[in-house]
């Protein structure tokens, strides 16, 4: 059998490009341009051979094309194509030579920036700069430029809407977020149109809708409450595998994380710590940092106050439940000059407290000796002073108490250990004693707080502030024979376990601490 003969004329793209050209047995494409999908164009073999050369090269649309797209694309994305091809090149040479000398290596910074510039203009990408050159990133966006896919296809959920569904008819959505409008919006996340997050993110409208359902007291605990949330759930958990998530949908994980949105039927809840750190870590893939932060206004500013209210809320409970943040300081970080108002930086200041709580607690970054001077904490309250004599610092309030309650139950833990407080050495006791009236103080704050921000514009409690408020009454009832007033204790319990109940989540262990206080308060009575 003869050998197979190799084309003696090239097409046009593979002569311009310089490349081996296989034409197709039994077709007028060769194979590179078949699996690119772009024009192919063989000259006429009756022409001289300059002739045909002129031909591939003058080539016009009036020609057959085997596939739709334009030149101009199709040079833009060979064009693309070379520059992640030069990338790979330079990253596989970078990791077998000796370092450069300083001169030489900003040079070379200075071209592998404007090769990620590049890259970034033509994919239209959202990633952070250092990334762009990492080798998994720049296979992957070779793979999308080769096979045309566009970044933004994988974030579009392309999931139905809970009015499409039959779940909520468009005027209840309507009534629920005309309801929303009296709120403050910044503090719920919602600095936002829900209505137009229906068809742009099913899942953000939802979980929208979730939310404003609160204002309207007889629908909470509802059949109506329950289907929305499963619904809600459902597209949160297919949510959770895309990548990259569509920034709404993280904002969507951001408000699921921070608001006890679960109806008291179901008799669960959603680990706020392990959702808000999904949110962070998907919003590392999808968040541009270097563009949201400079400037800070429309929708860049709506981008970095989603972001810091999650990194807020995983410190929260990464304090409350003793695990570590799923992402390193340096991403947890608040960009707190991307936002200037009173609400975004008592925001930072609260971030910045639990930063320092957890660094004293989890962490252990200092021995347990250390820790009893309190200083970094005071040193914080020093440098907000300001913003906590304002006007708006009833949230800032409740976090520093929060603060201090878990710093000095713990304190309490590490001095006496499983011994009780009478059995401890005086010098201990002393401080024991101390650190017990400072729990039961900032208990009866927290829970008096919780009450006033309640009756001033919540319709839904943030998750960490419920559980918060059990554990100050679980702190008081422990030490109830330290309480002076224990009708006043009983009274406030029992106040603040109504409170709850009517936004909507009823608190069984917040129902026992006031059975206890009930009891004691009796007893006192008595007396």
């Amino acid at each position: 059998m003869p050998p197979q003969r190799r084309n003696i004329i090239s097409c046009g793209t593979c002569r311009r490009l310089r490349t081996r050209c296989e034409k197709l047995p039994g077709l007028n494409v060769c194979r590179r341009c078949d699996r690119l999908r772009i024009e192919c164009n063989f000259p006429d073999l009756r022409l001289s051979l300059g002739e045909a050369r002129a031909s591939c090269e003058l080539s016009t649309d009036s020609q057959v094309q085997v596939r739709p797209e334009a030149p101009s694309e199709v040079q833009q994305r060979l064009s693309a194509i070379e520059v992640n091809l030069a990338e790979i090149k330079g990253l596989l040479a970078s990791s077998s030579r000796p370092p450069k000398p300083s001169s030489e290596r900003v040079l070379e910074e200075s071209r592998i920036s404007s090769i990620a510039s590049s890259e970034s203009t033509t994919n239209g990408g959202e990633v952070e700069e250092f990334s762009k050159t990492a080798p998994i990133s720049v296979i992957r966006n070779l793979g999308r430029i080769i096979t045309g896919t566009s970044p933004d296809a994988s974030m579009n959920e392309g999931l139905a809407d809970c009015v499409s569904v039959g779940l909520v008819s468009e005027s209840l959505c309507l009534t629920i977020f005309k309801g929303l409008q009296s709120l403050p919006l910044k503090r719920y996340g919602l600095d936002f149109d829900p209505w137009e997050m229906r068809y742009r993110s099913p899942l953000l409208f939802g979980t929208s809708v979730l939310t404003g359902l609160y204002t309207i007291q007889s629908l909470c605990n509802s059949e109506l409450h329950v289907g929305l949330f499963e619904h809600v759930e459902g597209l949160a958990t297919k949510a959770i595998l895309r990548t990259p998530l569509p920034l709404e949908s993280i904002r969507a994980f951001m408000m699921l994380s921070t608001w006890d949105l679960v109806p008291a039927k179901l008799d669960r809840y959603i680990d706020s710590w392990l959702m808000s750190g999904m949110g962070l870590m998907h919003g590392l893939l999808t968040i541009d940092f270097p563009r949201s932060i400079v400037p800070p206004d429309g929708k860049r500013g709506m981008t970095m106050r989603a972001w810091n209210l999650l990194c807020l809320t995983h410190l929260e409970f990464s304090v409350g439940t003793g695990r570590p943040p799923v992402l390193g300081p340096e991403h947890l970080e608040n960009h707190e000059t991307s936002l200037g108002d009173s609400w975004d930086k008592i925001l930072n200041a609260q971030t910045q407290l639990f930063t320092t709580l957890f660094a004293f607690i989890v962490a252990k970054s200092k021995p347990y000796s250390e820790m009893f001077e309190y200083s970094d904490i005071e040193r914080w309250r020093t440098n907000n002073k300001s913003l906590i004599e304002s006007d708006d610092s009833l949230s800032l309030l409740f976090a520093y108490s929060c603060a201090q309650l878990i710093l000095y139950r713990h304190l309490l833990k590490v001095l006496t250990g499983s011994l009780q407080v009478s059995e401890l050495p005086e010098k201990i006791q002393a401080r024991t004693d101390s650190l017990i009236e400072l729990a039961l103080y900032h208990s009866l704050k927290i829970m008096n707080l919780y009450l006033t921000i309640v009756a001033s514009d919540v319709v839904v409690t943030p998750a960490f502030n419920s559980l918060m408020c059990t554990n100050a009454a679980v702190t008081v009832v422990e030490f109830k024979q330290r309480v002076k007033d224990a009708r006043e204790t009983s009274t406030l319990i029992r106040t603040l376990h109504s409170s709850i109940e009517n936004i909507g989540r009823p608190n069984k262990a917040m129902g026992w601490a006031a059975s206890v206080m009930d009891r004691v308060a009796m007893e006192a009575r008595e007396l």
